[in-house]
């Protein structure tokens, strides 16, 4: 495996809901924290609207085995978030382990990606994929890595960065291969590029901060859309690479 020593990842920020880890965004993780001699940085994210919504006194569920209904009740989701928590803690563990990776674990509260974001340094980066609920079938066309961006002027930059990045994974991991297809995307209409992306289904998306500060909705919907994990890169402060 070549070592990218032109940039300088200290951490990966492997970003996940209580649902679960994305496996695939797991082994990108893994390998990135291999490659670089990086710490891999467990991040379990759990929705602040949620848990203040459970304490509401007319908060009620659904149960899905018989469609009835009863209260919300605050106590107990707290504790299948505590025991989530350290499933996912356990399965992080587990896998850096195997592979000799440093890792770390924690639970954050927040009201949206956004405010976890905001905390990035440069010499972070974080991956997100959450565990795919309709996975499609393989596609015939070659594996895509593709480049999400909104300023025409740090594409440049940018894509060299995540070319390096793609460098440091080796030859086989997610099928992303030297010989894949780069494809850089700017967002004008966040439905075109939805439907774009439907008819590639990319092996991997790349895109810096700023993109989801401006663009969350479109990321968010890709999120749910599409089983390929997503790296956002801090290029807040990074006009040269």
């Amino acid at each position: 495996m070549s070592v990218v020593t032109q940039t300088d990842i200290r951490r990966i920020l492997l970003a996940f809901e209580p649902s679960g880890i994305h496996q695939a965004s797991l082994d990108l993780a893994l390998q990135l924290a291999r490659a670089y001699g990086a710490e891999l940085a467990g991040l379990l994210i759990e929705d602040l609207n949620l848990l203040r919504a459970a304490a509401l006194p007319f908060t009620s569920e659904i149960l899905w085995q018989d469609a009835g209904e009863r209260r919300f009740d605050p106590e107990l989701l707290d504790r299948r978030l505590r025991a989530e928590a350290k499933r996912l803690k356990g399965m992080l563990a587990r896998q850096a382990q195997t592979v000799g990776v440093r890792w770390s674990f924690r639970s954050v509260q927040a009201h949206a990606i956004r405010d976890t974001l905001a905390g990035i340094k440069n010499e972070e980066l974080m991956i997100m994929g959450r565990l795919s609920r309709t996975p499609w079938t393989r596609s015939s066309m070659p594996p895509r890595i593709i480049l999400l961006y909104t300023d025409t002027e740090r594409y440049r930059p940018f894509e060299l960065l995540a070319h390096k990045l793609v460098e440091a994974l080796g030859e086989t991991v997610l099928s992303v291969a030297p010989h894949a297809v780069w494809e850089g995307l700017q967002i004008t209409q966040p439905a075109q590029v939805l439907s774009t992306l439907r008819t590639w289904r990319p092996a991997l998306v790349v895109t810096p901060t700023n993109v989801w500060l401006e663009r969350e909705n479109l990321l968010r919907e890709l999120l749910d859309q599409f089983a390929c994990p997503l790296v956002i890169i801090n290029q807040q402060d990074n006009r040269e690479v």
